[in-house]
């Protein structure tokens, strides 16, 4: 009897009690890295269905892969990862969702005027849009040029291929700044607090990024990145300066 597991790609992938194949190779289970098990046994498709959501949503074509290289160039705490890995994925509890479930009326906590879909919370909220100017403007002083932030940006992250490994601080900024805007509305939601000021959150949000890449530059992780941000970034170490 054939006790074996076909999972998703049953051609080119099988299961056994102690060993995986995958593409015709045979390996046993504590050599098989992870990131294989998940992209090509769980996640073998080419286009994930919340990715064919988004498109119906944003009405355009999205790349998985290009949304996998993003979250690769990524420099963020583990925190802003999980955040804009649940945003991807359309698993954030968002107050329309909540809705669904019988738990909210669906309004934004922010602004209380439209209904709060990730889409609206992140982006489209009138008190969030002067936010995005703002790290727009940011943006573009760091790669020194006019910069304009889309949904598609602040949703999936940058993988602009001229402006190279600026992408890590670019991404860094927005995955930051989607951080801070849902502590916010949870503070609100939760706290039972006053929406933070457009200057106030934009503040949080600008040490949040400094902090967040001084720890990544004080890592031991990513030393040639770290030279060629600083490089383009005209960044010297105080021993060099």
């Amino acid at each position: 009897m054939d006790n074996s597991n076909y999972i998703q790609n049953c051609k080119t992938t099988k299961i056994t009690y102690d060993r995986i194949t995958i593409n015709n190779s045979d390996i046993a289970f504590k050599k098989v890295k992870t990131k294989e098990i998940y992209f090509h046994c769980l996640y073998p498709i080419k286009k994930p269905k919340c990715i064919e959501a988004w498109e119906n949503i944003l009405h355009c074509e999205i790349s998985w892969d290009d949304i996998c290289k993003i979250m690769n160039k990524s420099i963020q705490g583990n925190k802003q990862k999980q955040l804009h890995w649940k945003i991807i994925h359309r698993a954030l509890y968002s107050e329309v969702r909540l809705a669904k479930m019988g738990k909210s009326n669906g309004f934004c906590q922010l602004c209380n005027i439209a209904q709060e879909t990730i889409c609206h919370l992140f982006f489209n909220c009138i008190k969030i849009r002067i936010i995005w100017n703002k790290v727009q403007n940011l943006i573009s002083e760091i790669v020194n040029r006019n910069f304009v932030l889309s949904i598609e940006n602040v949703i999936f992250g940058i993988n602009d291929k001229e402006i190279k490994v600026l992408n890590y601080i670019i991404n860094l900024i927005i995955y930051e700044s989607k951080w801070h805007i849902w502590k916010n509305r949870n503070a609100v939601k939760y706290g039972h607090k006053e929406c933070l000021s457009e200057e106030a959150l934009y503040q949080n949000i600008e040490n949040g990024y400094k902090l967040q890449y001084k720890l990544f530059r004080e890592s031991q992780h990513g030393e040639n990145i770290k030279a060629k941000i600083d490089e383009l970034l005209g960044i010297l170490d105080e021993e060099n300066a």
